[in-house]
């Protein structure tokens, strides 16, 4: 893989894929921190996921690799996901950011060091102020945890029904967590202010909104606040964030996410909560 003109200075190299939430996260961060056109260039790697439905059923199994890749074999396709893990990222996960020769990786790392390489450029995603910025590292650390992304994942991968009780509990733990440090004064996590807290969410909630109620019959954002109070300003959360453009712009619609998603249902499939 050639990144062109990686070496110039200022120039960002972005290795990602808009199937994936994390590299979702990275993508966002450059459209709010307003790193586009000649200031970026993304490259798009192939998932695993996405070379395993085309060895099995060929690129018609995969209508949008003759877009993404035009031209290219799945032989092609596949070359590209192997010459990437062995010149830029052996884990082969996306995404992948290069600039001025520096290689960085890991979705929230990368998020964070665009914010303070280009501090004055596009929206400020950390705040100055110590004390909300501990709250939004603190909400890092929460996401990272069992409770956040690693439940939500759970909920969809889960196939005993058993289990299907206490999975969206942890779930609705970790996301009235977000609800409690938040801030006042305005929908976002620092209030009105828009931070690297909402944008590490947006991708989770967009496509788990979606996959979460098909497959396991799991509101992500439960609509009784007479049980979960806490979820109404979640609503309002996500009503704000459905309205910027960096939501908008990379936001792969229902449809997708429950095709791309039926794997990690498993044997169970679409099914009942609890059955």
């Amino acid at each position: 893989i050639k990144a062109m003109d990686s070496m110039i200075p200022g120039k960002v190299t972005l290795w990602a894929n808009n199937g994936c939430p994390f590299a979702r996260r990275a993508m966002i961060t450059c459209m709010e921190k307003d790193i586009v056109g000649p200031l970026v260039e993304h490259i798009t790697i192939p998932l695993s996921g996405h070379i395993k439905i085309l060895e099995q059923g060929g690129l018609d199994a995969y209508p949008d690799a003759a877009e993404i890749w035009p031209g290219k074999s799945v032989a092609d396709i596949t070359q590209i996901k192997e010459d990437y893990k062995r010149d830029v990222n052996p884990t082969g996960e996306v995404p992948t950011l290069q600039i001025s020769g520096e290689t960085v990786f890991e979705a929230d790392v990368i998020s964070e060091f665009l914010e303070d390489r280009f501090p004055h450029q596009g929206t400020s995603l950390m705040p100055v102020n110590p004390v909300a910025r501990a709250k939004v590292r603190h909400l890092i650390k929460l996401m990272n945890g069992p409770t956040m992304v690693s439940a939500m994942y759970g909920c969809l991968m889960n196939q005993d029904p058993s289990k299907d009780s206490a999975i969206r509990d942890k779930l609705y733990k970790g996301l009235q967590s977000f609800v409690q440090l938040s801030s006042d004064g305005g929908p976002y996590f620092l209030g009105a202010e828009f931070s690297l807290a909402d944008v590490l969410l947006m991708p989770m909630y967009d496509q788990f909104r979606f996959t979460l109620p098909h497959y396991r019959g799991v509101e992500f954002i439960p609509q009784n606040t007479t049980e979960y109070p806490w979820a109404a300003k979640l609503n309002s959360w996500a009503a704000a964030v459905q309205e910027r453009e960096s939501f908008v712009g990379f936001s792969r619609g229902e449809e997708y996410y429950i095709k791309a998603y039926a794997g990690y249902a498993g044997a169970r499939g679409v099914a009942t909560f609890g059955a």
